[in-house]
């Protein structure tokens, strides 16, 4: 084997190992503290009068946030779900006379 085909194989396998690392990261952890308030979920904002705390606008106060890759795994299984989940619209029963709009 030469230098270059090992070092190759040894990016291949530490690009895998890092992938695999972070796949089992979002699915044991899919939520990270936020970058914005530090996971406090408040943030000082600078008034008049002194500082304000606000609720974080990033993280909505709860000082998580999603993983991108748990976000994007969401992403994929929605449209997976709706791509493969058939709907039907509803039946009408033949007793009943039709419903008109506005009657």
């Amino acid at each position: 084997m030469t230098p270059l085909t090992v070092a190759t194989l040894a990016a291949a396998v530490l690009i895998t190992l890092a992938a695999g690392i972070y796949t089992t990261l979002c699915r044991e952890l899919p939520f990270k503290p936020c970058r914005r308030c530090h996971g406090t979920g408040t943030r000082t904002i600078p008034g008049l009068f002194g500082h304000k705390l606000r609720a974080c606008h990033t993280c909505r106060g709860t000082g998580t946030r999603l993983r991108t890759g748990r976000a994007l795994y969401n992403h994929a299984r929605r449209i997976h779900t709706e791509a493969t989940t058939t709907t039907l619209p509803p039946q009408r029963d033949p007793k009943q006379p039709p419903q008109r709009p506005g009657w």
